[in-house]
């Protein structure tokens, strides 16, 4: 199963009108957690991200807070907030998202920003990279109002999207397409997102939901119980500090994907084999090419099994729990790889007692 190839349920741009900025100046009272002032580097919790934001100068502060959303048919939206506070006034604010959008390609991504009076560029060249890119004047809700404002998107192959939403807090709503595209060579902010991005400069061991700025402002929390149709299994996902939603499945394999972080990449393949009764006869079973390396510090009740290369030449770390009546077979992709799976030790405990509590119907 080609797992990096699926579309992440992360909700329509459209969502984002509803939005407001957070900080002193942005008039939303309760909308996101209480912003918290930074210093490089900082971490984008939701993201995954070390940030190594500028110096601050001119009187400049930096504000950070996060907010998710998870609605009960799957679909997640989740951003982090970086705002520019300036003699007591919010100047200029960033959102950064990361995953795969059902809006589709990045072209498709920034078509369906929420920008009136816009302009639309499908290549656009910016910090040696080629950006989507729609620019024009997003309306808030709150007395923020409307401002001007560009959406950005960025491919990188078969990994996550990068998007950025800069808003020009301080500029008057007629700023046009010469003068965003100006300011935004000179932007720090986004810019060293970016480059943060591209350079995989993944925050160390983050659990973002038990961070204090991040908030869940959606109808789903993230513990909560997770059917999957292929395995008949309906784990209970655990208190772990993560976003966990269903992806695709076939008619033998479930999939799991991380939604937050967003960095690494994780996504947890799920196949119940009924009526064997070892883990080692599994693995002899697989077919797929393997290489050298398999997952580190497993949990009990868990075995580490190869690390095999799919279709698609992502690693995928293998593991397995055998239960009274079946052996369920895990299978793990990280992007980029690390055979540690201490992190997803929660996850794998819901699983293994999910299999344990769940005798194969006759």
């Amino acid at each position: 199963m080609n797992a990096l190839t699926r579309t992440l349920s992360i909700a329509a741009l459209s969502t984002l009108a509803t939005l407001s900025l957070v900080g002193p100046a942005s008039g939303a009272p309760g909308a996101d957690p209480p912003a918290r002032v930074v210093v490089a580097p900082a971490t984008l919790p939701l993201a995954g991200l070390e940030l190594a934001l500028p110096t601050p100068r001119d009187g400049t502060t930096y504000q950070l807070s996060s907010s998710w959303a998870l609605t009960r048919d799957g679909l997640w939206d989740g951003r982090d907030v970086v705002d520019e506070i300036r003699g007591g006034d919010l100047v200029a604010g960033t959102w950064v998202s990361v995953g795969w959008f059902t809006a589709g390609d990045c072209a498709a991504v920034v078509h369906a920003a929420p920008i009136e009076a816009s302009w639309e560029r499908a290549s656009m060249p910016l910090w040696g990279a080629r950006w989507a890119a729609r620019g024009g004047v997003f309306t808030f809700d709150g007395p923020l109002g409307a401002r001007p404002a560009v959406a950005l998107c960025l491919p990188r192959g078969d990994r996550k999207q990068l998007l950025l939403m800069r808003f020009f807090l301080d500029q008057p709503t007629s700023m046009g397409e010469e003068a965003m595209r100006s300011a935004l060579v000179t932007a720090e902010v986004p810019r060293r997102a970016f480059r943060a991005f591209v350079g995989d400069a993944i925050a160390a061991a983050t659990a973002p939901l038990f961070a204090p700025t991040v908030r869940n402002r959606g109808e789903q929390a993230a513990m909560r119980t997770l059917r999957l149709p292929a395995t008949g299994l309906k784990p209970l996902l655990p208190n772990d500090g993560f976003v966990w939603t269903r992806g695709g499945s076939s008619a033998e394999v479930d999939q799991i994907d991380r939604m937050a972080p967003a960095l690494p990449e994780v996504t947890v393949e799920v196949a119940r084999i009924d009526g064997a009764d070892t883990c080692s006869g599994v693995f002899d079973r697989l077919t797929a090419p393997r290489v050298a390396g398999k997952a580190t510090r497993v949990p009990p009740g868990w075995v580490a099994g190869p690390m095999i290369h799919p279709v698609d030449n992502v690693p995928e770390l293998t593991l397995c729990h055998a239960s009274e009546w079946s052996v369920l077979l895990v299978g793990i992709f990280v992007t980029p790889s690390d055979p540690d799976v201490t992190a997803y030790a929660p996850l794998l405990d819901a699983l293994a007692t999910a299999v344990d509590n769940a005798p194969p119907s006759m």
